[in-house]
């Protein structure tokens, strides 16, 4: 198959306009998380689990059901569409569920990161999942103020147990199963019988939230963590408190049961920074492990009792590695994605799998701290796709700041490249497909060996963004547009410039070589005109400039015969364009998106044009008349790449989707 034209997305526009993705939600919450007054105190007591990145989302997962309007998804690659609050690993070792701020709970499979399935019926964040000790029932809590039962044979839900009068925060299984405790913001504890849903008592003395819950091996007492500073030991099912321990100098943010019963581990918050051993049952303190340079917001101990995982609430997503029986570091990781608020170990101890700011549990190997595989899609918007020429190989990368490579037979997750340090705009295959290249927000390009992921070059000499590039057809060149209002010509074998090409006063926004190689056309945008540049790539020297557009040029793509060239407005434009190449002649404007166009692509036999809006749609054209064939709705696409009779998009929420068209249109357009 002749590969379509690569999708060009909004990397310059969307750095300036459209990267605004981080805010926070008060729903369902107490009163004085809301006040102004107390945002201080709110961002360190509660927002630890409830700030969330607001994207722009429509779910794949809703598609309208109309067979003759919408593609078939052939497959799709996603995660939580929000902030990962919980996660829990079946006693099998199966499985991993994790819950976040969609409302929903994945669960995975834990030996690959494939996802089984998806359990909706919460209307507010899953705030804590945990599987019972025989692994045939799963309890959620929700800030929907409820908790429910799952039935792990087949999924289906058993009970939804309400009593609490404020989000369920937590929850923890008596060691035999029957009894199940959940902890709330209205600052009590309920224990329930699993076996019917009924509320068994209520426990309450906690003078603010409850944030974590833990019963003793014996499941003669439970203990509960919270906002108060206090762990409480009560007796169990009588509900008799048993003592008060003044834990910590800040909220207790989470606790964690060594495998044998024996130890209970604690954490805090920011004015506090410790971890705390106690001894069970009786509570003695074992030690205070200090030096850590920021909260506590996960714990985990692995399977054999001697590490006890910390996730970190800073940005870089940290997590430390400390020896149980003498409390020492014994390493610190990274995690890129934010801090690590939920973290839960396999059963054989060979993988920990962590949650928190991405939108997918990361599964990570703890022996030597490496993320082996990310389960699901990106975790911010992507940016731009862009299929091998041989249609193996699939690209996406975005704003997370990396490139995934896909097996398009199946959706297989091949590789995750990192190395930019800020999103990444643009990526194109060599023509052989030997190479990846990337042009990132960080200044850089990266050549990338497609075989193996490793770093072939990374080209630096850039005093601004690089917003896209683009390998000529016979592979020796790579074009990068840069946001100091040129374009730069590297050749691959040595990264040496060969040439540098202005589009003063414009920035460009996006590249496309003629299928010859023998004609460069760059868009133009963040200036005062908004025209197509094309230059003869032989000398450099400007062939033609394309005036019409209205704003921002954001995406342009040859025809297969080179003789026509298309051309897609941005912010307040959203038009397409189309051009003959000979003499610059503009031939149909296509109009229909109702926001900026993010990327277009011509067919291979050149009969039709597939464009990807920020109006949530997908649109295929006919280009002999500018009719619009199909138009797919639902969909937030931010750019969009066609291969053969499918198409590959990406979008706002960080799904990656290969779709196929429908069999009608097949047949009568190509």
């Amino acid at each position: 198959m002749v590969a379509f034209g690569r999708a060009n997305g909004l990397m310059g526009n969307m750095n300036r306009r459209w990267v605004s993705l981080d805010g926070g939600t008060t729903r369902g919450l107490p009163a004085e998380a809301r006040s102004g007054d107390r945002l201080d105190k709110t961002l360190q007591r509660l927002f630890r689990w409830l700030a969330i990145r607001v994207s722009l989302m429509l779910s794949l997962l809703v598609l309208p059901v109309l067979a003759q309007d919408q593609p078939d998804i052939v497959w799709m690659r996603s995660g939580q569409q929000g902030r990962v609050l919980g996660l829990a690993a079946k006693p099998n070792g199966t499985v991993i569920a994790s819950a976040g701020t969609d409302r929903t709970i994945m669960l995975w499979q834990a030996s690959d990161g494939k996802l089984l399935r998806v359990l909706s019926g919460h209307d507010d964040w899953v705030m804590a999942v945990t599987f019972s000790p025989d692994g045939m029932t799963l309890a959620s809590a929700s800030a929907d103020e409820t908790v429910k039962l799952w039935r792990t044979r087949d999924w289906s839900l058993l009970q939804t147990l309400k009593a609490h009068t404020n989000a369920a925060s937590c929850v923890a299984f008596s060691p035999d199963g029957r009894t199940l405790a959940s902890g709330g913001f209205d600052r009590s504890v309920k224990l329930w019988r699993v076996d019917n849903g009924s509320l068994v008592r209520t426990l309450t003395g906690h003078a603010d939230f409850v944030t974590g819950l833990a019963f003793s091996p014996d499941g003669g007492f439970l203990i509960s963590g919270g906002d108060d500073r206090t762990l409480r030991f009560w007796q169990v099912p009588e509900g008799r408190p048993l003592r008060t321990l003044k834990a910590h100098d800040d909220y207790v943010s989470c606790l964690s049961v060594s495998p044998n019963g024996q130890i209970l581990a604690s954490a805090s918050g920011p004015d506090d920074r410790t971890v705390k051993l106690w001894r069970l049952p009786s509570g003695a303190k074992i030690r205070t492990i200090t030096g850590l340079t920021e909260a506590v917001k996960s714990l985990a101990f692995s399977p054999d009792g001697n590490l006890l995982a910390a996730g970190g609430s800073s940005p870089e997503g940290s997590i430390r590695f400390l020896r149980v029986p003498d409390g020492t570091l014994l390493r610190t990781a990274q995690d890129d994605e934010g801090p690590v608020s939920a973290m839960a170990y396999s059963a054989d101890g060979r993988m920990l799998v962590l949650g928190g700011q991405g939108i997918t549990p990361r599964f990570w190997r703890p022996k030597d701290g490496t993320p082996p595989k990310v389960a699901g899609g990106h975790s911010q918007p992507v940016f731009t796709v862009a299929f091998s020429k041989d249609a193996h190989a699939l690209a996406s990368a975005g704003l997370d700041r990396t490139i995934r490579l896909w097996a398009v037979s199946d959706g297989t997750l091949l590789r995750v490249l990192r190395g930019h340090s800020q999103g990444v705009g643009s990526v194109d295959f060599s023509p052989d497909g030997t190479m990846l290249a990337s042009g990132s927000g960080d200044r850089t390009i990266r050549l990338w060996s497609t075989s193996d992921g490793a770093t072939v070059r990374t080209i630096t000499e850039h005093s601004n963004r690089v917003s896209a590039v683009r390998f000529s057809p016979d592979g020796h060149l790579l074009a990068a547009a840069l946001g100091d209002q040129t374009i730069r010509l590297w050749r691959v074998a040595d990264g040496s410039l060969v040439r540098t090409l202005s589009l003063k006063p414009n920035d460009p926004t996006c590249l496309a070589f003629s299928p010859d190689g023998a004609i460069l056309a760059a868009g133009a945008g963040w200036g005062d005109t908004n025209t197509v540049q094309l230059w003869r790539i032989s000398d450099g020297a400007p062939v033609a400039t394309l005036t019409g557009h209205t704003n921002d040029v954001s995406s342009l793509a040859f025809s297969a015969d080179g003789a026509l060239l298309a051309s897609a407005g941005g912010f307040d434009d959203h038009m397409l364009k189309l051009w003959r190449v000979s003499d610059g002649a503009l031939l149909r404007t296509l109009a229909g998106h109702t926001e900026a166009v993010g990327s277009v692509s011509f067919s291979p036999d050149g009969k039709m044009l597939l464009s990807s809006s920020y109006d949530w749609t997908i649109k295929l054209w006919r280009v002999s008349d500018g009719t619009v064939l199909q138009s797919y709705a639902g969909m937030t696409p931010t750019a969009c790449a066609p291969e053969g009779n499918f198409f590959a998009s990406g979008g706002q929420d960080g799904t990656v989707v290969l779709a196929r068209y429908p069999v009608a249109l097949q047949n009568s357009e190509r």
